[in-house]
């Protein structure tokens, strides 16, 4: 009977760390370097100008890599941010020189475009929100919180008037109730920030859903 092919420890390590951050882009500190492999390798090079190149994979064949130098990080996840990015950025977590075997690593910090303070991350002029959104019957229930500034605040009302709080504000991040099962049974509502550079379109959904502005949230 053949034998399966394995992942080697590295990658094995790299997909176990990334199955508790599915919804983030891993970057993984090797070295002096921060790497992402497989579909993250693929979209950090789209998106942050890298070279894609291959991981020696063992008996499973090479992989999708990219990365950068670990003192470029502020640089690189700046533009991750910026771009709508959630990132888990995953440290060497013991000296190398000490490792008895594979050096141990975690997650030592998750940034998302609603949760920042980094000063490039942030538009100097501009509030930058976390959006709730809460649903039940035809009414709506809305928090906005910018967490580099304190400024907390809430509103209730119909959907229009939620709307139309939306449209005046930039949300970086919007996120809602899961599961989403009190709202009107069929119901889309698109809105548009005031300054015309954001929108969002929110549906019914059945699973817990965050979006980044100007996506979607997918319908059932």
């Amino acid at each position: 009977m053949a034998k399966m092919a394995e992942d080697t420890p590295l990658i094995r390590q790299f997909f176990e760390v990334k199955a508790q951050h599915p919804e983030a882009l891993l970057l993984y500190r090797v070295g002096d370097f921060y790497e992402t492999y497989s579909d993250d390798a693929v979209t950090a090079s789209r998106v942050l100008g890298l070279v894609q190149t291959k991981k020696s994979n063992g008996d499973k064949g090479p992989i999708p890599m990219a990365g950068f130098p670990h003192h470029a990080i502020e640089n690189y996840l700046t533009k991750l941010v910026r771009a709508g990015f959630k990132v888990a950025i995953c440290d060497q977590l013991e000296d190398p020189k000490f490792a008895k075997k594979l050096v141990k690593r975690g997650v030592t910090e998750i940034v998302t475009p609603g949760i920042s303070f980094g000063e490039n991350m942030l538009e100097i002029k501009e509030n930058n929100y976390l959006c709730g959104l809460a649903f039940e019957r035809d009414l709506c229930g809305a928090a906005f919180l910018d967490v580099s500034t304190g400024q907390f605040q809430v509103a209730q009302g119909s959907l229009d008037y939620i709307g139309t709080l939306m449209g005046s504000r930039t949300a970086s991040a919007t996120i809602t109730r899961h599961p989403w099962t009190n709202g009107p049974s069929c119901m889309t509502r698109r809105w548009r920030s005031s300054s015309g550079s954001s929108a969002w379109t929110v549906s019914r959904a059945s699973r817990w859903t965050r979006c980044r502005s100007g996506c979607a949230l997918p319908a059932p």
